[in-house]
């Protein structure tokens, strides 16, 4: 059996379209499969919750939604080793899929059941990493990335923004996030940080205009913040920005878009498995692009192969 966790009304009606697609296939295939509809903010994990709570083995869950769906689904997950996950991607982002290679759009609806429909005969999946951030004796699961400071206030911002509803029927989601990005970086505060990796000693990071720990290669709708990390690798990947004008990053992100920055002053990127951030105000953060609240201090980690994938 197949547990559908749908979106309807996300990515402003391309959620629904792709649901109505992807219930034909179920059909012609014949699949068994549950409908759970999302109808609120904090439903899809709450029917997450529910689902893997079953008695049961190889809990099959898939999301039809976007990435901020997927980052639900991932937090309402009981127990990991019972599910098997897989995504039809309809966001306007995609970061999740893009990252691990998923094909998005209506012509690839097909060959994602039927990939996953075949991982589940063949019972042959990959397991991928998970990025886990607490914060206030709380915590919660990542996919993509959580990060402080000019991206975590572009998500808070993009959450309540008219222009991204407008821009979404136009199927140009994406502009959004540069639109955003750009007024936030020169009204934002930029703060003094303490960072410590693992073991390493404590290092002070001055005017610190951003910090995002990757689980995946893009956020934001495929910006390249970390060229090389690797969802099974056991480690997240660091993108900081820090100690140079503002003008400068402005003009240096164009080489951010494309994952050229990684050797550009100011620009810094590292794996670790675990990542403490201190600042003595609290800063905006995110995690896989949605608005976590704002805290002062906050530990990033890897959790190595906990989530098995179906496509």
């Amino acid at each position: 059996m197949f547990h559908f966790i749908v979106n309807k009304s996300g990515g402003s009606g391309r959620a629904l379209l792709t649901w109505m697609l992807t219930e034909r296939y179920l059909k012609k295939y014949s699949v068994e499969y549950v409908l759970h509809e999302s109808l609120a903010p904090g439903h899809a994990s709450k029917l997450a919750k529910e689902i893997s709570s079953l008695n049961e083995d190889n809990i099959k869950i898939i999301v039809v939604g976007g990435d901020g769906t997927i980052n639900e689904v991932l937090n309402g997950i009981v127990d990991f080793s019972k599910v098997c996950f897989g995504v039809i991607p309809s966001g306007s982002g995609n970061d999740f899929a893009h990252g691990l290679k998923i094909k998005t759009g209506k012509l690839s609806i097909k060959r994602n059941i039927k990939k996953m429909i075949e991982s589940v005969n063949s019972n042959s999946y990959r397991s991928i990493d998970l990025g886990l951030v607490h914060y206030n004796n709380s915590q919660r699961y990542f996919g993509i990335s959580s990060g402080l400071g000019m991206d975590a206030i572009v998500c808070k911002k993009t959450l309540t923004s008219k222009l991204k509803v407008v821009l979404n029927k136009l199927h140009m989601g994406k502009l959004i996030y540069i639109f955003l990005t750009v007024k936030s970086l020169f009204t934002m505060k930029c703060n003094e940080i303490k960072v410590k990796f693992d073991d390493e000693e404590e290092i002070t990071i001055p005017k610190m205009i951003m910090i995002a720990g990757m689980n995946l290669m893009t956020e934001g709708g495929g910006v390249k913040m970390a060229p090389t990390a690797k969802e099974n690798d056991g480690e997240l990947s660091v993108c900081m920005v820090y100690g140079i004008p503002k003008f400068k990053a402005f003009l240096v992100f164009p080489f951010l878009i494309f994952g050229l920055h990684t050797k550009i002053k100011g620009f810094s990127v590292r794996n670790f498995k675990k990542m403490t951030l201190k600042c003595d105000e609290e800063l905006v953060l995110h995690t896989d692009g949605e608005w976590a609240g704002d805290y002062s201090e906050v530990t990033m980690e890897a959790v190595p192969n906990v989530l098995r994938l179906m496509n």
